[in-house]
């Protein structure tokens, strides 16, 4: 069993997800910290095409949405609201229609941008 995210996985499962890191320590922060977060701190530093390498369309897509949660953004959609509600950070308190693209910082601003040209170049949108 190897812990990763302090829960508890059966090494044959971690291995065969991160077949290309030698040690858990390796294992991109993305994928590590995915109970809470899909980029732990997307809202605080630009992020780099190579952040986001191996990151499926879901994963993307949650990635994406992370930046407006953090900011309070509450959502129609069921997937998305059922997943945020489950992260313990999550505070939805601004309706959708209220949310206004200028209540994100450049950063969060550029990093959604940053996953949206990914999407798109790796087929997901």
């Amino acid at each position: 069993m190897l812990n990763v995210d302090n829960q508890q996985y059966p090494e044959e499962i971690v291995k065969e997800e991160y077949s290309e890191y030698r040690y858990e320590d390796d294992m991109p922060e993305v994928n590590r910290s995915a109970s809470e977060y899909i980029i732990k701190d997307s809202n605080i530093r630009y992020l780099s095409e190579e952040d986001l390498q191996g990151l499926s369309a879901d994963e993307c897509r949650l990635a994406r949405n992370e930046i407006y949660a953090r900011n309070g953004r509450k959502f129609e959609d069921e997937e998305l609201l059922n997943y945020f509600n489950s992260c313990s950070w999550y505070h939805g308190t601004i309706e959708p229609n209220d949310f206004q693209e200028n209540m994100l910082s450049d950063i969060e601003i550029t990093n959604k941008n940053l996953i949206v040209e990914y999407e798109k170049k790796m087929g997901y949108r």
